[in-house]
């Protein structure tokens, strides 16, 4: 993985300039991976606790194909409520249905397969659904933790 593919706000720079104490409480804080999606915490998060910081882009926070993972098998996980492990909005691009036949996105939300994907969407456990994006397939909703 290209460390240009990940981004947050603010920037890893501006978090290593910060002190511990503004560490404690990151207002806005948003990382994301072009072309496959982004999470965005709407409560300030606990950074502090989180050493290097850099291991936030890719290894706490990891973006595939229509999947984010938060604290992966490798980490401690902290108590919901703590560090990333907190209320977010996710989004994940390319989260058609796909055409059998020829493995293109379905776009037509006539289609009944596109309805069928947005209902399955709705029903992914631990998800509330926000919405869906058809131009790029953007599958965006909250998570509790």
């Amino acid at each position: 993985i290209l460390d240009n593919e990940y981004y947050s706000t603010p920037t890893i720079k501006d978090l290593k300039e910060m002190s511990p104490e503004q560490l404690k409480e990151v207002s806005g804080f948003q990382v994301g991976r072009k072309g496959y999606g982004a999470i965005e915490y709407p409560d300030p998060v606990d950074l502090s606790d989180v050493k290097p910081i850099e291991d936030i882009l890719g290894k706490i926070i990891k973006f595939e194909s229509q999947h984010c993972t938060v604290y992966g098998t490798e980490y401690n996980k902290p108590p919901p409520g703590q560090g990333l492990n907190k209320p977010a909005i996710i989004s994940l691009t390319n989260c058609w249905a796909l055409d059998k036949s020829n493995r293109q996105p379905v776009t037509d939300p006539e289609d009944p397969r596109y309805q069928q994907r947005i209902d399955r969407l709705k029903r992914v456990e631990g998800t509330k659904f926000i919405t869906f994006i058809p131009s790029t397939g953007t599958w965006v909703f909250q998570v509790e933790h």
